[in-house]
């Protein structure tokens, strides 16, 4: 029954990875297909340089609040599912990670630096949101649920006998590789 569930946390993680390099190529194409780059490369002027880079800086931009977008959703679908928010956080990231690139080859280093400070400032936000601030509430509901019904989880009656027979194998495994006890 463990490879069963290892083999479906494996697929599921495959699948969350897949879905993230498709949002970036969904993302990635329709921009291109929508807000094509400039032409001119067999005629190459000052002014189509300058085209060039503004289409650069104009898509970074694009591409980052895209990426805003997607990970924001990722956000709010978490609960329902989990695999699905996954792969939409990573294809956010991803795409966030494209629009760098193409913020990089710009040649406006104060335009460059805001554009990485937003996508810093929403990868920490969100990370946030996710992890700490729409989790606050879920553990302490949990635990007042249990004690307030007087009743203990049978995963958890055992856990101090769990607990010493996992302390004396690790020391017995530390003297069979010379540790002392307790390191």
């Amino acid at each position: 029954m463990a490879t069963v569930d290892r083999q479906h946390d494996a697929l599921q993680t495959i699948f969350s990875f897949f879905l993230g390099l498709m949002v970036v190529a969904f993302i990635g194409i329709g921009l291109i297909t929508f807000y094509p780059a400039p032409n001119g490369f067999a005629n190459w002027t000052p002014e189509i340089e300058a085209a060039q880079q503004a289409w650069r800086m104009n898509t970074s931009i694009i591409l980052v609040v895209l990426a805003t977008v997607v990970m924001g959703v990722s956000l709010f679908s978490g609960d329902q599912l989990k695999v699905v928010s996954n792969g939409l956080l990573l294809g956010g990231a991803f795409t966030m990670l494209y629009g760098m690139g193409w913020t990089i080859t710009s040649d406006s280093s104060y335009v460059r630096f805001f554009v990485v400070l937003f996508s810093l400032a929403v990868t920490v936000g969100l990370g946030y949101a996710k992890f700490v601030w729409l989790r606050k509430g879920e553990a302490p509901a949990a635990v007042a649920a249990i004690a307030g019904s007087g009743v203990v989880p049978a995963d958890i009656s055992g856990i101090a006998a769990r607990v010493a027979a996992l302390e004396a194998r690790t020391n017995a495994a530390a003297a069979a590789l010379g540790k002392r006890e307790g390191y």
